[in-house]
């Protein structure tokens, strides 16, 4: 085991022996996050962190891989889709536009959600605030023959 991880762990067995900070003591950072419902149903959870000078903005959209009854794929579907430009961005353009700024753009599927995510500097976020906005408001939608393909099974 290399020394530095054989002295983090002494020091964390120490502290555990001496009588460390009980588990009520603990700071948890979700009791600070703030929830707002807006009038469209859209909440916002908010958590900030000065420390860190980086921001990781989720969004979070209630349809996972479980809603996928009788439409095999249609959550693995759209998260790709997500990423193929909008009315006024072209594809990967969102990517590329957080990416340059030294952020990233993911997403992925779970079973009751799927998430899309920008991580990336503070100053960013009006960026990502705007791209997502972009995204959900203009989200191209497939060729008529791509659609009468999923339709037909």
């Amino acid at each position: 085991m290399p020394r530095l991880n054989v002295l983090a762990a002494a020091a964390i067995g120490l502290s555990w022996m001496m009588g460390g900070p009980a588990a009520s003591a603990l700071d948890d950072p979700a009791a600070r996050a703030v929830v707002t419902r807006l009038d469209n149903g859209l909440v916002v959870v908010t958590l900030e962190d000065s420390s860190t000078p980086v921001v990781s903005f989720q969004m979070w959209v209630e349809v996972g891989s479980r809603d996928e009854a009788g439409y095999t794929c249609l959550a693995h579907l759209f998260e790709p889709m997500m990423f193929n430009g909008s009315k006024h961005i072209a594809p990967e353009q969102h990517a590329n536009l957080i990416s340059a700024r030294g952020g990233e753009v993911n997403a992925y599927t779970a079973n009751d959600q799927t998430v899309y995510f920008d991580d990336a500097t503070r100053e960013t976020l009006p960026l990502v605030i705007d791209l997502e906005y972009e995204r959900l408001a203009y989200l191209v939608r497939p060729a008529l023959g791509r659609r009468d393909r999923l339709q037909d099974g």
